[in-house]
């Protein structure tokens, strides 16, 4: 069982637009079988609108979609939700549609209460991490 905190997950919602993301996933699921238990969508995250309860978001790609704080309110208790998003400054990249100048920047975009924020330099470009909670 997966532990994050000292706290098991029981379930895994995996939303994937690309199909090929999706089938590797699924032989993940296939060889390692984990028993978190883990549900693939293969749709877009945005798009979806069915009331939902997550403790915890994890978008290592931020700066390829619009910001999440009008997801807010399809969750059961958005406040208590974690977030954990990375983005970035590089925005001499085609499908980066949403670069951050900082931590900082994509909490306040993302309406999260700043619980610790962080930036890594690359050769030419800065990564964030911002880990907090909706407002």
């Amino acid at each position: 069982l997966m532990v994050i905190w000292n706290t098991p997950i029981k379930k895994i919602n995996f939303y994937e637009i690309d199909p090929f993301c999706c089938t590797v996933l699924r032989k993940y699921i296939e060889i390692f079988k984990p028993s978190t238990q883990i549900n693939i969508f293969n749709k877009d995250w945005f798009t979806a609108t069915e009331t939902r309860r997550a403790h915890v978001i994890i978008n290592t790609s931020c700066e390829h979609m619009k910001d999440f704080a009008h997801m807010k309110k399809y969750f059961i208790t958005p406040e208590r939700t974690l977030l954990l998003l990375t983005s970035n400054d590089k925005t001499n990249e085609p499908d980066h549609i949403n670069c951050k100048t900082s931590a900082n920047q994509l909490a306040l975009d993302n309406e999260v209460r700043l619980l610790h924020g962080d930036h890594i330099f690359f050769e030419n470009y800065r990564r964030f991490i911002a880990i907090g909670k909706w407002n």
